[in-house]
């Protein structure tokens, strides 16, 4: 149990010496968040640049400085979140000078480089991943994810954590559960999602907002498969895949690759419209800050108006100076499976 009224935070620098600064009584405006289209940790955070026994603090934080939050309950200090500082801006006003930094954790280079990759058939899926990572010279400090066998993977210009997802997500095909890549205290971890422990609890006596938004906007309720150009530059219609069409058609085309059959292609774009063909539903959260909550988490949350029950966190942002946290969840596969279970009884 964490009891919030008690969380002490500090932000810890470690300089380009090697040298450890606690700077909390600098700093303003700390916060820490993982987004639902990013891979990375991004941390956030402003200093006021005074004079120290070290120096000015613009002497001590510098680009590619480890930045670390930590969090006291009083009795305990853990780490939070870190990452390596990679743009700082320095702002002059009448009053005082500050030094506003932003550092992205070890998974940065993941969420902005491109790479081509050839990984042959009949690789596991710890090997497939390894693969990935090994030219960045990552290793993997915990496996939990799926073991299966994949095919071949061949591709060009394409973003690591793309890559990452492709393998994770053909697994997940193969019926394996979802693993998704995390880093943590500064290693590199593929976990199951909604593994955590603990699972925390919110309802009604600390959901402080609580905002409920159901969208269509990138639903997909139609798939059609185009087989190869003939000679005169046309692709035929090989497959139509039709998904919920109560709102009207919402379409996309997939073209049949060389080495895959109709059947193939048409069971690839069922599995398209199982994953996109139905309403995005989320919950926006504004909560007392449990700083350990992280994406990919489960909670359990007791809204008032809305089915209680388990949710998966697709993001979240902390926010230290006030001690509050803004989290955005979508319904755990928990409570799908419970639900089909109890339609199937």
């Amino acid at each position: 149990m964490v009891d919030v009224s008690k969380l002490k935070y500090k932000l810890v620098i470690l300089s380009e010496n090697g040298v450890q600064y606690n700077v909390k009584d600098f700093t303003s405006k700390l916060s820490w968040e993982e987004n639902e289209k990013e891979l990375s940790m991004r941390l956030s955070f402003s200093l006021y640049n005074k004079k120290t026994n070290a120096g000015y603090i613009s002497d001590i934080v510098k680009i590619g400085c480890l930045a670390g939050v930590y969090v006291s309950d009083g009795m305990n200090e853990e780490e939070a979140a870190r990452g390596y500082i990679k743009e700082c801006t320095i702002n002059n006003s009448s009053a005082e000078e500050e030094l506003s930094c932003t550092a992205y954790d070890e998974l940065y280079s993941f969420q902005k480089s491109r790479d081509n990759i050839y990984i042959p058939d009949g690789q596991s899926t710890r090997s497939a991943l390894e693969k990935v990572f090994a030219p960045w010279g990552i290793v993997l400090a915990d496996y939990q994810g799926p073991e299966t066998v994949h095919g071949k993977f061949a591709e060009r210009n394409k973003s690591l954590s793309d890559m990452v997802s492709e393998i994770l997500d053909d697994a997940v095909k193969k019926g394996q559960k979802k693993a998704m890549l995390r880093a943590e205290k500064g290693e590199i971890k593929i976990l199951p999602l909604e593994s955590n422990t603990p699972v925390y609890v919110f309802n009604e006596n600390n959901i402080s907002k609580l905002t409920y938004s159901r969208s269509i906007a990138n639903m997909v309720t139609r798939i059609k498969v185009y087989g190869q150009q003939n000679d005169e530059g046309c692709s035929p219609v090989e497959a139509v895949v039709d998904g919920d069409t109560r709102f009207g058609i919402l379409q996309k085309v997939i073209s049949r690759g060389r080495d895959k059959s109709v059947e193939e292609a048409r069971s690839s774009a069922q599995e398209m419209i199982d994953e996109e063909g139905k309403p995005d539903e989320k919950i926006n959260l504004d909560l007392p800050d449990v700083p350990f909550v992280r994406k990919g988490d489960k909670v359990y949350i007791c809204p008032v108006g809305l089915a209680a029950g388990f949710y998966q966190v697709i993001s979240v942002q902390h926010t230290a100076e006030n001690g509050s946290m803004r989290v955005t969840v979508k319904q755990s596969e928990d409570n799908q499976t419970s639900d089909e279970n109890q339609q199937n009884s």
